[in-house]
């Protein structure tokens, strides 16, 4: 009886030649057995469900801290640029006024609101700043700032969608 066990001496891959044991090439391989770098369809299909199920669960954990993390806010503070951005200094803590259904939102702080806030200590850095907004104009200022608070450990942006002046100067 043959041996079934892989011979690992060199050898032509397209020889026919007999080998030391009287095998050929052809015969020594079993085509039945698995092959190095292959995997049975059970194994395979096995790998691509854990990997599925593996980001499922990294998709479903970067959406709960994504929404734990991004809300749309106000807050009133000193207009600066710092260099080639835009920075509110001396800011307040995210504020709200009443909804009209009832509870509170950002949605409803006016710029009379905005005026009576008495400055912070807190620091936002501004993106998607548009010419629109006139924010150069504003440098100094009082203002009332609307949008998207991104929160990235120490770091905190705000993803502009209105800006207001709530008074001439910043005090």
């Amino acid at each position: 009886m043959r041996s079934t066990k892989r011979v690992l001496e060199p050898f032509s891959l397209f020889s026919r030649a007999a080998r030391p044991d009287g095998a050929t090439r052809n015969e020594q391989i079993r085509h039945d057995a698995p092959r190095p770098g292959r995997h049975s369809p059970v194994r395979t299909a096995l790998a691509w469900v854990g990997i599925c199920c593996t980001a499922l669960t990294v998709l479903s954990a970067q959406t709960n801290s994504q929404s734990q993390q991004a809300q749309v806010v106000a807050v009133v503070g000193c207009l600066t640029q710092q260099g080639g951005g835009w920075l509110l200094t001396s800011a307040t803590e995210p504020i709200s006024a009443p909804a009209p259904g009832g509870g509170q939102s950002s949605v409803g702080v006016t710029v009379e609101i905005a005026n009576k806030q008495p400055l912070g200590k807190g620091r936002y850095r501004l993106i998607g700043v548009l010419e629109e907004f006139g924010i150069p104009a504003h440098t100094g200022h009082k203002m009332l700032v609307k949008g998207l608070l991104i929160v990235d450990g120490a770091d905190r942006r705000i993803n502009v969608t209105s800006a207001a002046m709530a008074a001439a100067t910043c005090r």
